[in-house]
């Protein structure tokens, strides 16, 4: 793994402070829940760093009042940037964090209380392998619950028909976003190398996925450490896709080649532009078999410089992109429904 450039900041690998980076936007149904399992965990040594979006309802008072009870342990941003939307919150959030170890949370989930604890033994144990200057994102499975914490699903990865054994390759992750960020833990190279978020990807947690990805190290463990609630507002959620059923699940475009053929193609300009994005972006920081395969494929893209290329250069990319698509065409039909 390549060493992300630059120093390292936030305390070196003695230093164990994690910090939860809370974005809220009219969260007061269930954010008491939350900060309840946040105070319960059995890793001792983290502070919340909460910021509201301009929420209309009493979330800013229920963090004013955790905040005041619990002072230097939770803490508030207060700015005048105003509503953000959630990408761009968290965004924020990951600017202001000064810890080694940092960790996304959702305002509607629980999260159960060893969730800290495993994800930043699994991560340390990673930065001992690798170094602490290789970013890092270490992600879990999540129990599904309804509003009331009602099991759904015991896996979210089953639920949502995501088979882990090599989901988070990159060449599947530009397709296919398998981290939950509420589920997920980073360190500070990670944090250093993956900002800014730029403008006009989709998610953040599908970002860092892919930053880790490319430039480091993403490591899925299998046990659920969140009560992943689903509730009929989630920002995300949950999609119900038994493994295996991505077939079936696109058999009405199947049937109409003009429009599978528009949708394919509406999927393959987006998933270039994320690749195209992530190349701009860290393409620096990564090992050069990521950053020729990106480069295959965003192929159709870039034509003009390709045409410069040497003949067996050109050849090699060509090679690399149809290889590239070969694989991902069961992963565009998921975008074809």
């Amino acid at each position: 793994m390549r060493p992300v450039r630059g120093p390292i900041r936030g305390g070196g690998h003695s230093d164990r402070r994690v910090t939860i980076l809370l974005a809220t936007y009219n969260g007061e149904k269930y954010l008491d829940e939350l900060m309840r399992s946040l105070l319960s965990q059995t890793y001792p040594d983290f502070t919340v760093l909460a910021r509201d979006d301009g929420s209309s309802d009493r979330t800013p008072e229920i963090l004013a009042r955790w905040s005041a009870a619990q002072p230097g342990k939770i803490n508030i941003v207060s700015d005048d940037l105003g509503n953000l939307r959630f990408v761009q919150n968290f965004a924020r959030l990951m600017g202001l964090c000064d810890t080694p170890y940092f960790a996304f949370c959702d305002q509607d989930d629980v999260w159960l209380p060893n969730k800290i604890e495993l994800s930043i033994n699994q991560l340390r144990t990673l930065e001992d392998q690798f170094g602490t200057e290789t970013p890092i994102l270490v992600h879990s499975d999540l129990t599904v619950v309804d509003g009331n914490l009602n099991e759904i699903s015991p896996s979210f990865f089953d639920y949502t028909g995501i088979n882990i054994a090599n989901a988070g390759r990159l060449d599947r992750l530009l397709f296919n976003n398998i981290v939950s960020g509420c589920s997920s833990m980073g360190n500070r190279a990670l944090l250093n190398v993956a900002q800014p978020i730029p403008d006009g990807h989709l998610y953040h947690d599908w970002w860092i996925a892919l930053v880790a990805s490319s430039c480091g190290v993403l490591h899925t463990m299998a046990e659920p450490t969140v009560l992943y609630r689903q509730h009929g507002q989630n920002q995300i959620g949950a999609r119900h896709n038994p493994r295996g059923n991505t077939l079936w699940d696109a058999r009405h475009v199947l049937q109409q080649p003009k429009l599978l053929r528009a949708r394919l193609a509406r999927a393959v300009m987006f998933v270039q532009s994320h690749a195209e994005l992530l190349l701009q972006s860290v393409g620096a920081e990564m090992p050069r078999r990521n950053r020729e395969f990106l480069r295959a494929f965003c192929l159709p893209r870039d034509r003009t410089r390709v045409g410069q290329l040497s003949l067996p250069l050109r050849m090699e990319l060509y090679v690399r992109f149809l290889v590239a698509y070969a694989r991902a065409f069961p992963l565009l039909l998921r975008w074809c429904y």
